[in-house]
């Protein structure tokens, strides 16, 4: 996993206080974005606050997106270079998806790019397919 780093003012802060300052991006099916407080908060169009349902002691709010793992293959599987693609991951004995981190740690190394996203920091894709939960 890859992170920016951060600034070296908030290094002092208690795992408690730290905590309360992420979001957590829970990715399979659908998306969930969740975050943690030890205050109850109430946000329009997110679900919670939820108490102890992620850690204990903690509440917890939640949104995401529906099927975000099954639309990316969708899209993946239906782009234009889809049959190049597989002849080629298929070639190297490789999944799709194996076969196009490869190709985004190339384009990276040959750019001098520290991480990976930083090759789609202005990209952006809103496939809005069922709206947001």
């Amino acid at each position: 996993m890859e992170s920016v780093p951060e600034a070296e003012s908030k290094a002092d802060l208690s795992d408690e206080e730290a905590i309360c300052r992420r979001m957590v991006l829970v990715c399979g099916t659908s998306t969930c974005h969740m975050a943690v407080s030890k205050n109850k908060l109430f946000i329009p169009g997110v679900w919670g606050p939820f108490w102890s349902a992620m850690i204990p002691e903690y509440w917890l709010t939640e949104g995401g997106q529906s099927a975000t793992g099954a639309l990316l293959d969708y899209i993946v599987e239906n782009h234009a270079a889809a049959p190049l693609l597989a002849n080629h991951a298929a070639s190297q004995s490789v999944s799709i998806f194996e076969l196009l981190n490869k190709i985004l740690l190339s384009m990276a190394h040959e750019q001098n790019i520290p991480f990976l996203s930083a090759l789609s920091q202005d990209t952006h894709v809103l496939p809005d397919f069922h709206g947001n939960r």
